[in-house]
């Protein structure tokens, strides 16, 4: 494939210099000491024993990050911590990480994958009925709680209705990814654009409401709407090298460009052309994150960011070096 160390490098420099000192003037030490407490989250660390075991993904790893976040923001936005709530949060977004990973795996056959698409239907999550597979289980386990708590949580029917449509625009995304891979000359049509960013987007905004169900309002879904931009843009920018190579489509390979039938390479350029534009971008929404949401959360994304990108960091470091030698 293509050498994209002069890609890292770039995006490593845009992402220092055009932030300010954004990363380097916050202090995540205050959050640093939050810790998962009670044993209802004893059934999650349990299932994601068993997935590693059984599937060799290690998201384990995933759950304590997840718990600081919901923590500020329910401090925030709800004003104490509930545990309930966080937990099915986090069933969600573990879920659709696993959705994720089974269909991006080549270990799985088409008749698997198959399988788990019938499970991410909106419908499972509406219905009475208990969801029941032989495949995959620890996914039905996951769904049902989720599916329980949509159903037994009164919410007001706009604030569950704005739910349901996100997650549905999530879970259709995600299928979508799946069902399109990138090709060597490829193109979207503009009413098709969102679903390469809903995975995101949309994913973000359910888990978040998720966690404070019951008591959002228009400015904690924009919120959430940040949050999911945030980390779709860092994503995308982190992982178009991998996302090529593997043929996985990159909302960045298609936005702000022309529709129509373009080569990956010309893709590529466009890319870099627009990087500023994607790292203005993400500066807006972490300063719209910060007056929305407060300082403290605002704090832990930016820390969050600079921590994810940190292979990216190291391998412009890397490159850098070896060109100065």
């Amino acid at each position: 494939m293509h050498d994209y160390e002069e890609y890292y490098k770039l995006l490593y420099k845009k992402i220092t210099s055009q932030t300010n000192g954004m990363f380097s003037n916050c202090d995540a030490k205050k959050i640093i000491d939050i810790k998962i407490e009670g044993s209802i989250f004893e059934k999650i660390y349990s299932l994601l024993d068993t997935v590693e075991s059984k599937y060799e993904f290690d998201l384990q790893k995933t759950l304590l990050p997840n718990y600081k976040k919901f923590v500020l923001w329910q401090k925030v936005f709800l004003g104490r911590v509930d545990n309930v709530r966080i937990l099915v949060a986090t069933e969600f977004i573990v879920f659709c990480c696993l959705v994720d990973k089974f269909l991006d795996s080549n270990r799985f056959s088409k008749e698997e994958k198959e399988h788990i698409c019938k499970k991410i239907k909106l419908n499972n999550f509406t219905s009475a009925i208990v969801y029941e597979s032989t495949k995959f289980v620890e996914l039905d386990l996951l769904l049902n709680d989720i599916r329980l708590f949509i159903l037994n949580e009164r919410g007001n029917s706009s604030e569950k209705k704005e739910l349901l449509n996100a997650i549905d625009k999530a879970l259709i995304s995600e299928e979508y990814m799946y069902r399109n891979p990138l090709v060597v000359e490829d193109g979207v049509d503009l009413e098709s654009l969102h679903y390469l960013t809903d995975k995101s987007v949309e994913f973000e905004k359910a888990a978040f409401m998720i966690s404070v169900f019951g008591n959002n309002t228009d400015k904690t879904m924009q919120a959430a709407i940040n949050v999911g931009k945030i980390f779709g843009l860092v994503d995308d920018l982190c992982d178009i090298p991998e996302d090529i190579e593997y043929k996985r489509k990159n909302s960045l390979l298609f936005l702000k460009m022309q529709l129509g039938l373009l080569s990956v390479e010309e893709r590529m350029k466009n890319v870099l052309i627009n990087i500023d534009e994607y790292i203005k971008e993400l500066i807006e929404n972490l300063e719209e994150l910060k007056v929305l949401a407060g300082k403290d959360f605002y704090e832990y994304i930016v820390n969050d960011i600079w921590e994810w990108c940190l292979g990216i960091r190291k391998l412009a470091d890397e490159t850098i070096d070896k060109n100065t030698n």
